[in-house]
């Protein structure tokens, strides 16, 4: 895979350019607000069955595809270097969905694992991992990361 170094100065300057943002303001009003009016608009207020929580109609999985993609599209990535909020429209969010790879690998030896695409009722199991970017304090980082890693898989 090769990286697109003309998309990566792009989102370089979007976080030297875009709006300005305070993390409280961001992450108590307006990640909030987006994602309720998204719901809003798409239906989606009460549509989770707590007894059965793997959603399996196709009509309500669109809607929340496309109420999250209008969400991201408002929201934008806050990069708190800058203070600022990196934004994408919505073509340039489905042309990076478009370039992802299908499949990739991460680790080694018998904790290599395959991280693929799977589509709605899919067979293969899916693969649980820790995320791979947590927002933590650099004296944190290393004894979390070596706590993560000294997890077994299953």
């Amino acid at each position: 895979m090769s990286i697109n170094y003309d998309r990566v100065l792009r989102v370089l300057d979007k976080a030297h350019s875009g709006p300005v943002h305070e993390d409280k303001d961001f992450n108590l009003k307006v990640i909030p607000q987006s994602l309720a009016k998204a719901a809003q608009k798409y239906g989606l207020a009460k549509t989770c069955d707590t007894e059965n929580p793997v959603n399996r109609d196709d009509d309500l999985a669109d809607r929340f595809y496309q109420a999250g993609l209008e969400a991201a599209v408002e929201i934008g990535l806050m990069c708190k270097d800058t203070n600022r909020c990196i934004t994408f429209t919505r073509q340039e969010i489905e042309a990076a969905l478009q370039e992802a790879p299908r499949e990739f690998w991460l680790g080694e030896g018998n904790q290599r694992v395959r991280y693929a695409h799977r589509a709605p009722e899919d067979p293969t199991p899916p693969v649980w991992t820790v995320p791979l970017s947590i927002a933590v304090t650099e004296d944190v980082f290393i004894p979390l990361l070596e706590g993560l890693a000294r997890i077994g898989r299953a």
